[in-house]
This record gives C-alpha cells, structure tokens and sequence, in this order.
C-alpha cells in the first residue's frame, strides 16, 4: 500500500483531495495538520502537531519513509497585516524539505498558485511566463517555488509544481469567486466595467483528479503544470459568467465600477473586513493560463465548467 503524507489535509483542497483517494482503496494515508480532519477511515493517520518546532521533526522523521509520495498543500494567509505570512510558509515548506532530503525516492507535489504571475498579463500565460506578483500571496507562492529549486534533492527525489487558476467548488463556496456567486444569487450583480477582461477558473474535483493522474501515470519530466478548465481552450469573462447568472429576476442591485473600487480601497486602508477584505483588482484581473502542458499529459477533466457553473443559477 503506498504512503502519502499530505501536508494541509484539513483545508479546502486537501479535505476532498483525502475523499477522493480514499476511494481509491491503495493508499495509507498520513494527514497532517493544525486543524482536525472531519472523517474517520481505517487507512488514515492523523498528526495535530506543529512540524516547525525542532521536537517535532523528530515525529516528522518517523512518519516520512522512502518512497513515500508528500502532497504539501500547507498555505498559511490571512488579514492580520502584522503576521508575516510568507515567512511562516517559508519556515513550514524548509521544515518538510529539510527532513524529506533524508530520504530516496520521495515524489514532491507542491501546490503553489497562479497569483505567482501577478494580474497584469493581457496573453495566456505559460509556466515559462516570468514571475510578476503583485499581492502577498502570490510573493509567497513564489519565494517557496524558489526555496524548493535551489534546496530540494532532485538527484534522488522527484518535484512537481501545480499552479491552479482559482478553485471553485459549487458545493462548497469559498474565496472571492464563491462570495461572487452568492452575491448573484441573492440578485446583487456586480457589476463591474465592462467585464469583458478574461480570467482562468477550475473546478476542486477536476485539479484533484489532475493530481491523481499524474501519480498514477508517474509524471514528473516536466516539473511545473498551470491547471485551468477551460471550454474549447478558451477562458471566461466576467459578463459570460454573469450569464451563467441569467434570471428574470424581478428587483436587482447594481453595484458600479467606482463605488465598487472606493469601498474595497477604504477596506483594505482600514482592514476592515466587509466583503472579506477583497480587493478589486482580483475581479478586474487578467489571469488566462496557457495548459498545454497539462493537456499534453493526457488528462482529461471529467467535469464541465460551464456545465457547473450553470448549476449555480438555479
């Protein structure tokens, strides 16, 4: 039965992510993290304990063997504007590389994320694209990237890199997209310019299902993959997606461009936390990622994101 650890099991990727290979019936499963899984299984393991802490990566060291497959989806961020959040990413991925280094054959999948290429790109953007973060999340993504090529055992040990455009679940609403859609559907429309500008998005069941392929199939000759679901290669707008959103809705509240942009910006001056703290900028970006690299692998998603997205009209 081979071992995964997966690093970040409780969060929104990782908790379906468990789900999914637990019905695969291979995998011993080792789920680490801060917070406490939500379900129980005969082939799951759980650790509550911080790995930054020198004691405990002597635990650490006892759970990773070789051989064993690591999926880190560890991404610590929030609103305090005083925690330095990618230091903490930092000393977290260190603590994972610096005792997996001690082991032969390790299969490394890290998550990192689209926002490592910033929001000010109008062409698809390929893993080649150069780095041009312009948010604090995204400056973390990319200092790990670099921490994991410059300190990671590539002569014994394997890595992939996974950046995904944003991930939606339709049964499962977080982030700004689901917070986009729930305002939908209570009839606030945001209306937001002309909404004509593109963005990449991908469905939770589909990247999971892309992570599982490529352990299954090996694949790691090509050591970074974007991940987007796109329709016929193509990306959506905002006003294609607003019609997704399509009712004949008898009362609606517009909210325009700039009073949108006044109260983000006031927001974020103050860290006050309405509408999650969301800065404009992320509905108003271009994030278009170019997957020909993760078609060329074979996969094929088995969900349709505008078959999805409809589903949310209802």
């Amino acid at each position: 039965m081979k071992r995964i650890i997966i690093f970040g099991s409780a969060g929104f990727i990782g908790t379906n992510l468990c789900k999914k290979l637990l019905s695969c019936g291979n995998y011993e499963l080792h789920l680490i993290d801060l917070k406490s899984c939500d379900f129980k299984h005969n082939n799951c393991f759980f650790y509550n304990f911080d790995i930054t802490l020198k004691k405990n990566k002597k635990l650490l060291h006892n759970i990773i063997k070789d051989d064993s497959i690591i999926i880190d989806l560890v991404s610590k961020f929030g609103e305090d504007k005083k925690t330095n959040y990618t230091n903490i990413n930092l000393l977290f991925l260190s603590s994972i590389v610096e005792v997996s280094n001690n082991f032969n054959n390790i299969r490394y999948y890290y998550f990192s994320s689209s926002s490592v290429y910033g929001y000010e790109y109008k062409n698809e953007i390929s893993e080649y694209s150069t780095h041009n973060f312009n948010c604090d999340y995204g400056k973390s993504k990319s200092i790990c990237e670099k921490y994991l090529q410059d300190n990671y055992s590539f002569n014994k040990n394997f890595l992939v890199i996974i950046r995904p455009s944003p991930v939606i679940d339709i049964n499962d609403l977080r982030g700004n997209f689901g917070l986009f859609a729930k305002f939908q559907k209570i009839n606030i429309n945001l209306k937001i310019g002309k909404s004509l500008n593109k963005k990449s998005l991908c469905l939770l069941n589909n990247l999971n299902d892309f992570l599982l392929f490529i352990i299954k199939k090996n694949i790691y000759e090509n050591n970074i993959y974007n991940y987007a679901d796109k329709i016929e290669n193509k990306d959506f707008s905002l006003n294609e997606i607003y019609s997704f959103f399509n009712k004949d809705f008898k009362f609606k509240i517009y909210i325009p461009l700039i009073f949108f942009k006044i109260v983000c910006l006031v927001c974020d001056k103050f860290n006050i936390n309405l509408f999650n703290n969301i800065k404009y900028k992320k509905y108003i970006s271009y994030t278009m990622l170019d997957i020909k690299r993760t078609i060329e692998t074979g996969f094929k998603p088995k969900q349709n994101i505008k078959t999805e997205l409809l589903k949310l009209s209802k």
